[in-house]
């Protein structure tokens, strides 16, 4: 339990510095800290609520991010992903991105036992500012170990310059995560 606080500690503290200077839209898009409520659904186990925190940081065009939750109800539902991507820009108002991403899922079921879904995949996103306040990401999502591919969606709603609320959807092939959070992007 402690490895795991001293690494979400070190990752939001390197997240933090490499985003404090959000000034594009994808800067904005891709350096921010999150907090928020998720679903966890575990094919063989059902579904739980958990609260997560997490967050994304640039350097030049590379993506860093990562995300670790707990559980809200009897159900222990965890998420815990790890993330490196690139993105480059289409235009003032686009983005592709590709990724790598290593997530584990894990939820108890109503009889006791736990089930634990550990994956990597790559994925392919393209990402729209659809306007100041909004922005939306559609992504291919393929496993490493297990064929299949996934789609996920998420998107932004900018309330002010520096926060937005954030709903996505996030599949694997026996597990998937639906969530709201905040999120905080600094500004220059």
């Amino acid at each position: 339990m402690i490895k795991k606080i001293a690494l979400a500690t070190l990752l939001l503290t390197a997240t933090v510095s490499v985003s404090a200077a959000s000034s594009t839209p994808s800067e904005r898009q891709y350096n921010y800290l999150e907090s928020g409520l998720g679903v966890a659904n575990v094919d063989t186990a059902g579904s739980g609520i958990y609260l997560g925190l997490g967050g994304s940081g640039t350097f030049n065009n590379f993506i860093i991010s990562g995300q670790f939750s707990t559980d809200l109800n009897s159900k222990d539902a965890s998420v815990s992903r790890m993330g490196l991507g690139y993105y480059w820009s289409l235009a003032n108002d686009s983005d592709l991105v590709v990724g790598y991403r290593t997530s584990k899922i894990s939820l108890k079921a109503a009889n006791g036992a736990v089930t634990t879904v550990k994956e990597e995949s790559i994925s392919l996103g393209f990402s729209n500012y659809v306007n100041d306040n909004s922005s939306l990401m559609a992504m291919l999502v393929i496993p490493l170990s297990v064929g299949g591919a996934n789609f996920g969606l998420s998107g932004n709603y900018w309330i002010n310059n520096t926060t937005a609320i954030n709903l996505s959807y996030d599949p694997s092939n026996t597990a998937s995560t639906t969530s709201i959070t905040l999120r905080y992007s600094p500004q220059n």
